[in-house]
């Protein structure tokens, strides 16, 4: 079963189940969030953003180069096309912020040499405001 028909067959078991049950569930499941206002502004529709990391929804930043990622990054793509700024970072696009695990999701070229998405832990990634572009 595929990540998604899971995603699918859990929703609809949640809808079918009891309210008191929803209720319960979703209390137990937000009180794991580490970072509420994250998950209230996804709620109000907002874009969100990491504080610490400087990094927010649908914005262009830097990740250094060997940056750990599955699949890898394409480093002679990036080479070949003279991507690589100060023989250190390339620039990736944020897809999204998950509001519940603060992973970032960022699109990039990978080893196979096709353009895909992945969640990337924060604290793997470099803070914006300490790259310094020359």
């Amino acid at each position: 079963m595929t990540e998604e028909n899971l995603s699918e067959l859990m929703i609809t078991k949640f809808y079918a189940s009891p309210k008191n049950k929803q209720t319960e569930l979703l209390k137990m499941y937000l009180q794991t969030t580490s970072n509420k206002d994250r998950l209230i502004d996804y709620l109000n529709g907002k874009k969100i953003t990491d504080e610490t990391m400087n990094i927010s929804e649908k914005d262009y930043i830097y990740i250094d180069i060997s940056t750990s990622v599955y699949p890898s990054i394409n480093k002679e793509y990036y080479q070949q096309n003279d991507l690589i700024v100060n023989d250190q970072y390339i620039r990736v696009y944020v897809n999204h912020i998950n509001p519940v695990t603060g992973y970032i999701n960022i699109r990039y070229f990978t080893s196979l040499t096709i353009e895909s998405t992945q969640d990337v832990y924060p604290g793997y990634l470099t803070k914006q405001t300490d790259i310094i572009i020359a």
